[in-house]
């Protein structure tokens, strides 16, 4: 009779197991809500930075062809028998040019800096949402086992499914604590 009110109780493996599975559940929500935004982030951070390198690749390209100028000029104000007037407009002509030539390269830095931010967030954002990702196979698995330890009425299911579902609930918190 004993046994019989323990089998209807909190007791109960079907009790044990259906609390267990609506925590576990419970923490494989957040953790997908986790995961969705480290994927969100992970995603935004690469198109920055992306768009940034694009963004320093075209002030190079002004840079290059900025020095290019100013390699014509010199060579230009190089030729022997030039009027003088003309040599010193070509002078200013370079230090003009070689001003925007340092411009660009004070940008390229900035530019290079702010991308090489994005990336490191979005690498950040891609190691947290491994944590997530492992985490929600272990829930899944849990869940699983807990389902199974019910049809087959076998305790050591139910535990082993408890114990994944504590190991998940670790990776959902190391991978939000550790990347905070």
């Amino acid at each position: 009779m004993a046994e019989n009110q323990e089998e209807q109780g909190w007791g109960s493996l079907d009790m044990l197991a259906a609390l267990t599975t609506s925590i576990i559940a419970a923490f494989l929500a957040v953790s997908s809500i986790l995961n969705n935004g480290s994927g969100d982030d992970l995603l935004t951070n690469t198109l920055k930075a992306s768009q940034n390198w694009s963004y320093f690749q075209s002030k190079s390209i002004k840079q290059n062809l900025q020095q290019s100028h100013v390699q014509s000029l010199k060579l230009t104000a190089s030729v022997p028998d030039i009027n003088p007037v003309y040599k010193e407009k070509l002078e200013s002509q370079i230090r003009q040019v070689e001003k925007k030539i340092a411009v660009y390269e004070l940008e390229k830095d900035t530019i290079s800096g702010l991308s090489k931010e994005f990336e490191a967030a979005a690498e950040k954002a891609d190691k947290q949402g491994n944590y997530y990702d492992l985490a929600e196979g272990f829930y899944q698995i849990s869940i699983v086992l807990a389902a199974i330890a019910v049809l087959a009425k076998k305790k050591p299911v139910w535990i082993l499914s408890t114990l994944l579902g504590i190991t998940a609930i670790c990776f959902t918190c190391i991978g939000y604590i550790k990347f905070i």
